[in-house]
């Protein structure tokens, strides 16, 4: 008979099963299965530990300590997590005991809160810049909640994919967005599923861009180039965006925009412009069809509707993107207190309110990057925009693009 001591085990994850951190223990997702499991810290431990050459009595004796439970007893989990996860499908092989080294069964230490779903998985292909990025659901039901809005970012299913997200049920209601190198990002309530799932393309998509830097601004596209309208958040500049579409310029975007690394000309990343609740009353006479748009709720809790937008109001994303040079930079700010009024910046001015707009998209700025940045915003028209309404904001527009 084998010593208890010298019994190992052999059981060892599945390569189709990948283990996340999530700070409470961890998460089990088996992307053959596309099913998801929680477990508690005890449990992530042993899971952890399969892939280390140890002996079943080292693994009960530190899963005893973690737990805080006798070694007969943390014996008796062993087993029955063992046996759970090889049910399960989430093991490569079997754990080798005898009698005297794994005995009895006991309570398990992994909690399920997955629903699970025999369906097949259903996946929609987004190409966003250059990155092709499939978003795989669990659940039909999941797709049909975010086909609406990821619609507008479909292309043709590509040779190879740039990455995959994987979109799974959980338990009480929610959702678990798998991204490629980050944690499990969670939606508790499927009412902010496709605001989430969108966030994440768009995130996952400038991690793969060879674009250079990402602006977050507005783009409205004329005859002579773009115009960029960069602003942080609460500025009023997607409700401006959405007012200069009402009247007919060709608005690329709300948000953000990327630079060629080479040329410095301008693309939008994608084709939306995303309207919270309060610029809705003030922006609905210009949209009569603003109210049949559905209503979402993001992970910060903001109210919005997606407003699509493209070259001949109907185009499809995919087709739609282009660079433009851009002929001038507008730095807009809704202020219902003063006069409207535009004028023009110096370079320095213009700098200092492009900044805090930039995002470097994880590549870092250099000395040569900030010299070439400088030398953009100097060959662009500058102008700060103050407007008390949306009128006001599409007129001073007007003016600025005619001059």
């Amino acid at each position: 008979m084998k010593s208890r001591g010298r019994v190992r085990h052999t059981a060892r994850p599945a390569p189709h099963v990948s283990f996340h951190a999530d700070g409470a223990g961890g998460l089990l997702f088996n992307g053959r299965a596309q099913t998801i499991f929680q477990l508690d810290r005890a449990a992530a431990f042993l899971w952890c530990s399969l892939a280390e050459d140890c002996t079943a009595a080292d693994l009960a004796r530190d899963y005893a300590h973690r737990a805080d439970i006798g070694l007969d007893e943390a014996m008796a989990h062993l087993t029955a997590l063992i046996d759970r996860w090889r049910e399960m499908g989430l093991l490569a092989d079997s754990m080798t005991t005898d009698d005297a080294a794994f005995g009895g069964r006991s309570r398990t230490g992994v909690r399920i809160p997955l629903n699970v779903s025999p369906r097949r998985p259903v996946s929609i292909a987004c190409r966003v810049l250059n990155a092709d990025i499939a978003v795989r659901f669990v659940e039909p039901a999941l797709a049909r909640l975010c086909a609406p809005l990821l619609d507008g970012l479909a292309g043709p299913p590509p040779k190879a994919w740039n990455a995959l997200i994987d979109v799974l049920r959980v338990e009480r209601g929610g959702a678990a967005l798998l991204c490629p190198g980050r944690p499990p990002f969670n939606v508790p309530s499927l009412r902010e599923l496709a605001p989430a799932v969108l966030a994440n393309v768009v995130r996952v998509a400038l991690q793969h861009s060879a674009d250079y830097p990402a602006i977050h601004a507005a783009m409205v596209s004329t005859p002579t180039g773009a115009m960029v309208l960069p602003a942080p958040s609460g500025h009023g500049k997607s409700t401006l965006a959405a007012g200069l579409w009402s009247a007919g310029f060709e608005t690329m975007c709300d948000d953000t925009i990327v630079l060629d690394r080479e040329t410095m000309a301008a693309s939008p990343v994608i084709p939306y412009i995303c309207l919270k609740s309060g610029s809705w009353p003030a922006i609905a006479d210009r949209l009569p069809g603003l109210w049949q748009h559905p209503a979402y709720r993001r992970p910060d809790g903001m109210h919005v509707r997606y407003i699509r937008t493209g070259g001949g109001r109907t185009l499809r994303h995919a087709a739609s993107r282009r660079a433009l040079p851009v002929r001038a930079l507008v730095f807009p700010s809704y202020d219902p207190t003063t006069p409207t009024e535009w004028r023009p910046l110096t370079t320095a001015q213009a700098l200092d309110r492009l900044l805090p707009c930039l995002d470097p998209i994880g590549h870092g700025f250099d000395a040569a990057d900030i010299d070439r940045l400088i030398a953009w915003v100097d060959g662009t028209s500058r102008y700060a925009l103050s407007h008390t309404s949306v009128e006001d904001g599409i007129a001073a527009m007007k003016e600025i693009a005619s001059s």
